[in-house]
């Protein structure tokens, strides 16, 4: 039986994740797409738990060097860092696909 992996959520990527569902319920008026969106998101973070290096790096600096990991769901990409000695899963941000990556770079308070 695989090594189960605990998630941890970053107060960065929780409120990614409460960005976006708010952006797809209030600016795109499609409360119900939000759910999904959401649903869909949370459904594959869980995933995670069971080999969570089954998904790519992101393959440029300084992402590489320090093994930030990317999943894709729907037009979004969770990022994530395995730490396979506490066996968990960090979920560091969650964006658009078609974002720019340095949001990850910025201060997370």
């Amino acid at each position: 039986m695989p090594k189960k992996f605990a998630v941890h959520i970053l107060p960065r990527a929780n409120q990614n994740l409460k960005d976006i569902i708010y952006y797809i319920a209030i600016n795109r008026e499609n409360i119900f797409n939000a759910e999904r969106v959401q649903s869909a998101i949370m459904k594959r973070i869980m995933n995670l738990t069971i080999f969570p290096e089954g998904n790519p790096l992101v393959p440029e600096e300084p992402f590489l060097s320090n093994s930030v990991r990317m999943v894709h769901v729907k037009h979004y990409t969770i990022y994530y860092i395995v730490d396979t000695k506490s066996a968990t899963v960090y979920i560091i941000g969650i964006s658009h696909a078609r974002r720019s990556r340095d949001f990850l770079l910025k201060d997370a308070n």
